[in-house]
């Protein structure tokens, strides 16, 4: 019971505070050998998974295809050169997103430039900034949350195994422990059944010699 209360306020504090508590902080990223303007912000999951549902999200949410994570490639770098971003620009645009590991999880900062020397964030471009913040407010509001989540689920379903292997090797200490004692009382019987039977054999040999001393007495009388 108590295993589930804590869950249910995990949970609760995850879904409910998580996103009010991030959020992302304007930055400069160096690209193209000058800082650009950037949001940037810091999220507990690791950089793979983060990278993986940020690359799903853009796709299914925006249509669009960030590259440089897959079967032969993961970067830190992801990007998507010469795309239309509807929600940014009916234009081209070249969009990245660094992720790169943290003590405590992943940092992710995003940019985007409509031209070689011009980026989101630079005069002209305030709005569409804005907007790139606001896309990234929506991720880490619905899907960080979620990843969190299942994150829960598959600590407790490692508990919940390490709990029944725990079990398992109690039951076998206690099998082993019922067994050694019952060895260790053998052992007992059969050391005294020994010392019973040297005693018995240090009888019969002193039984024997009497017997000879005898047997030698009557042939020397005869």
């Amino acid at each position: 019971m108590q295993k589930i209360l804590y869950t249910l306020l995990l949970t609760f504090f995850i879904t409910s505070g998580f996103s009010q508590q991030i959020r992302p902080e304007r930055s400069q990223f160096e690209h193209r050998d000058k800082l650009r303007p950037a949001w940037r912000v810091e999220l507990a999951p690791s950089p793979d998974p983060l990278k993986e549902a940020w690359i799903d999200f853009l796709k299914d949410k925006y249509d669009v295809k960030l590259r440089g994570m897959g079967l032969f490639a993961n970067k830190e770098l992801l990007s998507a050169e010469e795309v239309v971003f509807k929600k940014l620009s009916a234009k081209e645009l070249d969009f990245y997103t660094e992720v790169t590991a943290t003590q405590y999880g992943s940092q992710m900062v995003v940019f985007a430039a409509p031209g070689y020397d011009i980026y989101l964030g630079n005069k002209g471009y305030k709005k569409e900034f804005k907007i790139l913040e606001g896309i990234l407010k929506e991720f880490i509001a619905t899907v960080v949350p979620k990843m969190q989540r299942e994150k829960i689920a598959e600590t407790e379903e490692s508990i919940e195994e390490l709990e029944e292997n725990t079990k398992d090797l109690e039951e076998e200490i206690t099998e082993a422990q019922e067994e050694i004692t019952s060895l260790e009382e053998s052992i007992t019987e059969m050391q005294t059944a020994m010392e019973e039977k040297l005693k018995a054999l240090e009888e019969a040999r002193i039984r024997l010699t009497e017997q000879q001393s005898r047997l030698k007495y009557l042939k020397g009388n005869q």
